[in-house]
């Protein structure tokens, strides 16, 4: 909701990498878009914008909790390296990274 694909655009067409569009709250290890062989994941879906979260604080409270429990869990399944990137400053009024 808050990201931009633009941001990838170095990614987009690397063997190794592809871009999935999806809602991470709901997914599981019996569903879900990846395949059968996972390596790694990297959730980035965490809302960057301290406006987007006061106006839509349900909406970005589930995407890091359940859509993380979510990823946690199919990474667990499929032995897969997880990685979890949070902006949790931007709550406190600071729009930086550390």
């Amino acid at each position: 909701i808050t990201g931009q694909k633009s941001n990838i655009d170095g990614l987009l067409g690397q063997l190794n990498f592809s871009f999935i569009k999806g809602d991470i709250r709901n997914i599981s290890p019996d569903n879900h878009p990846f395949g059968s062989s996972i390596d790694q994941i990297y959730d980035l879906a965490s809302p960057a914008s301290v406006t987007y979260v006061t106006e839509h604080p349900i909406e970005a409270a589930t995407v890091n909790a359940v859509g993380a429990k979510n990823l946690l869990d199919i990474a667990h399944t499929y032995h897969a390296r997880f990685l979890f990137a949070s902006r949790v400053i931007s709550a406190f009024g600071a729009n930086y990274f550390l």
